[in-house]
């Protein structure tokens, strides 16, 4: 089983994988571009090109490309969306995203690139995974199974409160003395 390294930060523009050799940005469509961006991802992750469509991102979830689909997050997977009815570039092409860790509770934290606006960010999806006037399609599975492909803990938030606070001082206090 392979080891899945979670990319959060902006690919380095030397990168083959999203860059010069990178079927999208070959034909001028480079990034910021969500196809270009997951396209470029799975190459990163399979270590080959991959065989997904190079269409817009609503085409993506129904291309006869051989690898499976279905309904829950998994690492390395592509989230796919759509905006407007599929295959109608005119009313919306859709996105395309990476699912780069999956929590207990179903929701996903997902690295992506916008066409003509943002080059890189992350997003957690949780609930039914629409977003806005995107409607979810489904995933598109990479064909490699990752030691680290379980749920890990939905993050907890800390919430700082005049109890912790006082016992992280008692605490400190009963290591340290009491100042006297």
């Amino acid at each position: 089983m392979a080891k899945f390294n979670k990319r959060t930060s902006a690919p380095s523009k030397s990168s083959k994988y999203y860059y010069s050799d990178n079927i999208f940005y070959q034909c001028g469509y480079g990034m910021p571009n969500c196809t270009c961006y997951a396209w470029g991802r799975w190459y990163e992750l399979l270590g080959s090109k991959p065989k997904l469509c190079t269409s817009n991102a609503e085409n993506w979830y129904k291309f006869n490309d051989g690898y499976k689909r279905g309904s829950k997050p998994k690492l390395g997977a592509v989230a796919v969306w759509r905006k407007g009815q599929v295959g109608v570039s005119s009313d919306g092409a859709g996105h395309v995203a990476i699912v780069e860790e999956v929590y207990s509770d179903g929701s996903f934290l997902t690295s992506n690139s916008a066409w003509g606006g943002t080059n890189f960010y992350t997003r957690k999806y949780s609930g039914n995974y629409n977003n806005g006037s995107y409607i979810f399609l489904g995933f598109i599975y990479l064909p490699i199974e990752f030691e680290e492909d379980q749920k890990v803990e939905t993050p907890t938030p800390i919430k700082a409160n005049k109890t912790n606070v006082q016992l992280a001082c008692e605490v400190w206090a009963g290591k340290h003395g009491n100042g006297d």
